[in-house]
């Protein structure tokens, strides 16, 4: 949910998806160990169903991918922590966009709003803005400080686009909150994209920072 400012440095091309994960063995099961109490049950038994394995914790209420960070360190975890912004352009990219935008970056991945909606192809003065806190919560039901990519899972009609750090792409163990900031879940970025598959949903992945 840590929303970081973004406003920060350079240009780069859309980088290729990575290969997509193997899909589980029919029938195959994900396990979602930690302390999931008070959380959204239905969310992990989503990801347990695709096969993915995930590790949640509990921590203070934290508004920032460095709280975030800060929780993550405080009880001896690693992984990379994410950056979730909730953005909408100025101008639709197209007939059918709907201007709305997931970012999901590394915490301490640098990079221009401006820069980034270019490279998602919007033309070059449209400039991407923090969109209102009742466009997130109707769309994906969830609160500033919370925004993450499972929160994909509350839009069903596939309204809001994605945008993926392709440096979360490749990640081994990534840390997101479990619909509220309370809480991170810990998944790879293999099994994130997968679970963003199955939301309806297609991500686009960018190499945001070169």
């Amino acid at each position: 949910g840590a929303s970081a400012p973004a406003e920060q440095a350079a240009p780069a091309p859309a980088a290729a998806a990575p290969a997509p994960a193997p899909a589980p063995a029919a029938g195959a099961t994900g396990e979602a160990t930690g302390d999931l109490s008070g959380l959204n049950e239905a969310l992990f038994a989503h990801m347990a169903g695709l096969g993915i394995n995930s590790s949640t914790v509990k921590h203070e209420p934290v508004m920032t991918a460095d709280e975030l960070l800060a929780a993550i360190n405080g009880l001896g975890l690693d992984g990379v922590v994410t950056k979730n912004l909730f953005v909408k352009s100025k101008k639709k990219r197209d007939d059918n966009d709907s201007q709305l935008w997931l970012v999901v970056a590394a915490r301490d991945t640098q990079f221009r709003l401006d820069d980034l909606a270019v490279k998602l192809e919007y033309p070059k003065k449209c400039k991407f803005r923090f969109a209102d806190e009742a466009i997130l919560q109707s769309h994906l039901g969830v609160a500033q400080g919370s925004v993450t990519p499972l929160a994909l899972v509350n839009d069903a009609e596939g309204v809001v686009n994605v945008a993926i750090d392709a440096v979360l792409a490749q990640s081994a163990k990534l840390h997101v909150h479990p619909l509220v900031n309370t809480a991170s879940t810990a998944i790879n970025g293999a099994d994130l994209l997968r679970f963003i598959e199955s939301t309806n949903h297609t991500a686009t992945v960018v190499d945001f920072s070169s």
